[in-house]
């Protein structure tokens, strides 16, 4: 399994397709789907409360793409929280604290905040909607902390406030969260990526493995010479 460029896009309604693109920190992580009257479609969590079901290809936007091994038991549930998600489009707050995740979503595609959440980054609402389909990817529980991910949280605030209409409440609880702990969107497409008899995935196979996916993204997508990730001007938030 490798990831393509979204030309090569092609998979049945059993499946469905990992896509990272480049975003505000570096990349962006989504999810593609057959939905049931609408085309593939792209589902996901853009920034603070932006959940969203767009077609896909996204015009104008490079992403690398690849479709997860997954049973056919476990896919059904999977494309059906994802189809429930599309509709519904629940509140989900941008938030950072990894460890406060686990089981955020059910077996309906229903959202409930765990005690002590506060919400979801792009690459732990993919992870999350994974595990509620009996698909875990990675384990949380072996996160290490990394300094620059401490900026990471410091840039996230800012954005919230900036560009994300979030209340000062909500953004000082982010504050309060950030402590180097991140899953990042190319360490979830990684773990995606690979036989399932390899996930969940620990963190230094997901983070050693989520630097070739970063690689392979910026090889496939080119950013123009003047524009960095940390400008791009579509996707303000991911993990």
């Amino acid at each position: 399994m490798a990831f393509v460029n979204t030309t090569a896009l092609s998979f049945s309604k059993e499946q469905i397709v990992i896509g990272l693109t480049h975003g505000a920190f570096g990349s962006h992580i989504g999810l593609a789907f057959h939905s049931a009257k609408e085309g593939v479609q792209l589902l996901h969590l853009r920034f603070h409360r932006d959940i969203s079901s767009d077609p896909f290809p996204v015009e104008n936007k490079c992403w690398i793409i690849t479709v997860p091994e997954v049973h056919k038991t476990n896919s059904k549930i999977l494309i059906g929280i994802v189809r429930a998600l599309a509709n519904r489009k629940p509140t989900i707050n941008f938030g950072i604290n990894l460890f406060k995740t686990n089981g955020s979503f059910d077996a309906n595609g229903r959202y409930t905040a765990p005690r002590g959440s506060d919400g979801l980054t792009c690459a732990t609402f993919i992870s999350e909607i994974f595990r509620a389909a009996g698909l875990p990817l990675v384990r949380n529980d072996t996160w290490e902390t990394r300094d620059s991910d401490v900026a990471w949280g410091d840039e996230v605030c800012n954005l919230l406030k900036t560009k994300g209409n979030a209340s000062d409440e909500h953004i000082a609880a982010v504050r309060a969260n950030i402590n180097g702990l991140r899953l990042r969107p190319e360490e979830v497409a990684f773990a995606a990526d690979q036989p399932s008899r390899f996930r969940p995935m620990a963190f230094a196979e997901a983070s050693g493995g989520g630097a070739t996916v970063m690689t392979t993204l910026h090889i496939a997508c080119p950013l123009p010479a003047s524009t960095s990730p940390s400008t791009e001007p579509f996707f303000f938030g991911n993990a």
